[in-house]
């Protein structure tokens, strides 16, 4: 900090930076010692992240950078002996294989077999090194052979005489401590191969159980599904008797459809009829008013012509009283 004077937001993450690179030095350092159980890989989400890379099953390359400046020597000699602690980590990766039951059984006996052909190697070559052991010349007929021999490094010399008997005897030993250490590793192997094969013993156990439960399931499954196919064969009956029903009243729809069409049809006839009926009754009207009309002015000149013959009636009536008059006084003179 003193160096690049950071400081605000830029100085908090420098120091979650410098955080996370001092858990990831402890985490190296713990593996590089390998003496120390507990990885401390939890200090930061970082070496939490890199976990499978730290130490797990595969392989990490990992670059340093590092200044030549005296300016910079302290991190120049912290980054160097950081890049040297994990130069001493050895990862051991493998493919990640989820082999079957099958598979498994399948290996069991191959490397079974492969067990009982380095064990009879093993004996042969124990028979063969107390024979060398006993001073016995053993005929190369009867020696193992360079593709039988489990150990790759084998000693081609034969004792000839009593003087090379130490040399014999020297490398008899170095034989002797490598096939232990072979057969140490073998019987180790071997343990493995047990534990493992118990493991996935117990696992096809397990697989076993599963199996049954899941057979349990299935015969439960089972009923279940009868029991849904009997109520599907119900709902089934219902929905053909439902469908029955309505094709029924599409039918009863259809045949209302068509009296609505011959009624809308007969409906329309007789709007027509009507229409013809409202303008024949519309002419026969205004020819009734017309009549009517007509038959006022006749009854008002009927009215007139009766006043006017009462009138004229009344007149000669007046001339006939006046005539009789006369004619009553004799004064009638031709």
């Amino acid at each position: 900090v003193s160096k690049t004077g950071a400081e605000g937001a830029v100085l908090d993450e420098a120091k979650n930076i410098n955080k996370s690179l001092s858990a990831l030095g402890n985490v190296i350092s713990s593996l590089a010692e390998g003496s120390k159980g507990y990885v401390p890989y939890r200090d930061s989400k970082m070496t939490r992240i890199l976990q499978d890379s730290l130490g797990g099953n595969c392989r990490t390359t990992m670059f340093i950078c590092c200044s030549p400046s005296s300016y910079n020597d302290a991190e120049t000699k912290s980054t160097l002996m950081f890049g040297q602690r994990a130069k001493t980590i050895k990862n051991t990766a493998s493919v990640n294989l989820e082999l079957t039951a099958e598979q498994w059984k399948k290996k069991f006996e191959k490397e079974k077999e492969k067990n009982k052909t380095m064990k009879e190697t093993i004996q042969r070559l124990e028979a063969e090194l107390s024979r060398w052991r006993n001073g016995e010349n053993v005929p190369e007929t009867e020696q193992l052979s360079d593709n039988e021999q489990i150990i790759p490094e084998t000693c081609d010399e034969t004792p000839v005489n009593d003087n090379n008997s130490s040399i014999v005897i020297r490398i008899s030993e170095e034989e002797r401590r490598k096939y232990e250490e072979e057969i140490r590793k073998m019987y180790k192997q071997m343990d493995d191969k047990d534990d493992e094969i118990n493991q996935h013993s117990q696992l096809v156990e397990k697989l076993k159980q599963q199996m049954l439960d899941q057979e349990e399931l299935l015969v439960s499954t089972r009923g279940d599904n009868d029991k849904v196919q009997m109520e599907l064969s119900r709902l089934q009956s219902e929905n053909d008797c439902a469908k029955e029903e309505v094709k029924e009243v599409l039918q009863a729809l259809e045949e209302l459809a068509v009296n609505y069409d011959q009624k809308s049809q007969e409906v329309d006839e007789k709007t027509i009829q009507n229409k013809i009926l409202a303008d024949e009754l519309s002419q026969k009207v205004a020819s009734l008013l017309s009549l009517e009309s007509d038959l006022h002015r006749l009854q008002e000149f009927s009215t007139h012509q009766r006043k006017r013959i009462a009138e004229v009636l009344n007149g000669l009536m007046k001339d006939l009283s006046e005539f009789s008059v006369i004619v009553g006084n004799g004064e009638f003179k031709l």
